[in-house]
């Protein structure tokens, strides 16, 4: 009895103790408030648990969390107002010590736990990019980037609107609109080293970048790093917009909207996978590079792509790895050039299956394993879809009619993806439609726009590549946590040049840029500065009077740019 009474003074001491741990924690959380004056001070003392309100203003200096650590439940945050005016940081200022000619308005180092949200980040047309987290192993992880506008640093294509130099993981991205950037998301570096794992990026804008909306680096083998995470993590893409209608780089410097480097070839990592899905790619300026280029492990389905220029829709290739497991289905492409284009990747599979593809390229997809898929040429799409025209406030690629139902499809296969129920609206799907909607007649979803797409049937972030199962999520918190290669088309298996990266000015090495560009070329003949190239779109003009409209913007541009202003 004594021993029995004994052990229940010790639980007894230990809930206590547990008791005064956790209403020290709740003392220490605190709300404070700061302006453009005092900001600075207010920072460097906030610490796990702590929200800074910044007031409306301009703020002229940069903010730098270096050695700054929230904790699982209890983040950093730091936010600017929901509405009205907005906290302003303005890039003219913000330089980084190693490199004057280069800046960074929001650095984070040697940081995890961290909530940025509702700010202006306004690079005033300097060479100053918006939020980076850090350089070299140190990792930074556990940071949610939301609600940001960053914008006019688009002096050339190496600053960049979000960016991680730094092994990174568990990162939330969302709902930020980045608007006239040299870059607009630029993560991992550039050689393959410090890696980008297993984030949530969704409902985002990237508007009218110069150089990639957005790329996730391939990845070397992973050096290890304290915490890191294990293999099998994924990295999940979704409900964002990407449109490059203007403003584009072009010759070598030209990019895709959207790329996606391999995973490590050997050891942690090499499990990874990335699913892309409900996302909205729009218009490539360049007239040869694609809307999206992947390789590695990456599943893309109910995704809408349009492109009245001369590129391709969906390119999967050798870039700077491997093509390995890649399932294409169920996405929407209008293109003037080859829909799908697959190459490499022996060994592996691709599937290409239930897919509405409508190109003037031929053929509509080429290579990987293909089935189910409907494809025709644009003035067909004419006839099976509402509006097909590529014009934002007109552009509406939902089924007109039953032309794109059959046979109910057993996706089965794809069981472990997420959302796989669910079409490009997040409606729930019966497996008859091919494309990225299911249903026919007026499309009651979201009108395809400049805009970021609305947060509809979408579940929480990803974390250790399982859905979280709570109802919803706190959006300042995080949760717990070799086939032959086709004719023209380069298969690069060494480490990038990439003259469109944004340089590492601590790593000791020349920026990218001041190095020469990759000598591949794309099919047109036009020097490819990522080795982007990009099957021959064949084909003619559209003939009809649906697709007027596409005649038009061809048209225009290429008069526009014939005179070299760019």
């Amino acid at each position: 009895m004594t021993r029995r009474l004994g052990s229940d003074v010790d639980m007894r001491r230990a809930l206590l103790g547990l008791l005064i741990l956790t209403a020290g924690a709740e003392a220490r959380a605190a709300d404070v408030s700061a302006g453009p004056a005092d900001y600075l001070a207010a920072v460097d003392g906030l610490g796990p648990g702590d929200t800074l309100h910044l007031s409306a203003g301009q703020y002229t200096g940069c903010l730098r969390l270096v050695g700054k650590h929230g904790q699982p439940g209890a983040p950093i945050t730091i936010t600017g107002p929901e509405s009205g005016a907005p906290a302003v940081f303005l890039g003219s200022n913000c330089r980084m010590p190693s490199n004057p000619r280069e800046g960074v308005m929001i650095f984070l180092s040697d940081a995890s736990y961290i909530t940025l949200r509702y700010m202006e980040l306004d690079a005033e047309g300097t060479e100053v990019s918006g939020v980076r987290g850090g350089f070299g192993t140190v990792p930074v992880h556990h940071i949610t980037v939301e609600h940001l506008y960053i914008h006019d640093n688009d002096v050339d294509n190496q600053p960049s609107g979000i960016s991680s130099f730094a092994t990174a993981w568990d990162w939330v991205i969302r709902f930020n609109t980045i608007e006239r950037t040299g870059l607009g998301m630029y993560l991992g570096d550039s050689d393959g080293t410090d890696p980008f794992i297993g984030a949530t990026i969704e409902h985002n804008l990237i508007l009218n970048p110069k150089g990639y909306g957005m790329q996730i680096k391939h990845q070397l083998p992973r050096e290890a790093v304290a915490g890191m995470p294990a293999d099998g993590r994924v990295t999940v893409l979704r409900h964002n917009v990407f449109i490059k209608a203007e403003n584009a780089a072009l010759g070598a410097d030209a990019r895709p909207n959207l790329l996606i480097g391999d995973v490590p070839p050997s050891g942690v990592g090499n499990g990874d996978r990335y699913e892309i899905y409900g996302n909205f790619l729009f218009q490539n300026q360049t007239d040869v590079e694609p809307l999206f280029q992947g390789e590695g492990n990456l599943a893309f389905h109910d995704n809408v792509l349009v492109n009245a220029f001369g590129g391709t829709g969906l390119l999967v290739q050798p870039h700077n790895g491997l093509v390995r497991t890649v399932d294409i289905y169920r996405n929407t492409i209008l293109t003037q050039g080859v829909g799908i284009s697959i190459s490499g990747g022996a060994g592996y599979t691709q599937s290409v299956r239930g897919n509405a593809v409508y190109a003037n390229g031929m053929p509509a997809i080429s290579g990987g394993a293909q089935a189910d898929n409907v494809t025709g040429s644009l003035v067909e799409a004419a006839a099976a879809l509402v509006d097909p025209t590529p014009t934002l406030g007109q552009l509406d690629p939902f089924p007109a009619d039953e032309t794109l139902r059959g046979a109910a499809l057993d996706w089965s296969a794809y069981a472990s993806h997420l959302d796989v129920n669910l079409d490009f609206n997040g409606q729930p799907r019966d497996g008859t439609w091919r494309g990225a909607y299911a249903g026919s007649g007026a499309n009651p979803g979201w009108p395809l726009a400049a805009a970021i797409k609305p947060e509809a049937g979408t579940p929480p972030p990803v974390d250790g590549g399982v859905v979280d199962s709570g109802a919803g999520v706190d959006a300042g918190v995080e949760p717990d946590a070799g086939a032959e290669v086709d004719a023209g088309v380069e298969t690069d298996a060494g480490v990038e040049n990439d003259a469109g990266a944004e340089p590492n000015p601590d790593a000791g090495v020349a920026p990218d840029g001041g190095g020469s560009p990759d000598a591949g070329s794309t099919a047109q003949g036009v020097g490819g500065g990522c080795r982007c190239a990009t099957p021959g779109a064949g084909g003619s003009w559209l003939l009809g009077v649906g697709f007027l409209a596409f005649f038009a913007v061809r048209r225009r541009r290429s008069g526009y740019f014939a005179d070299g202003d760019d």
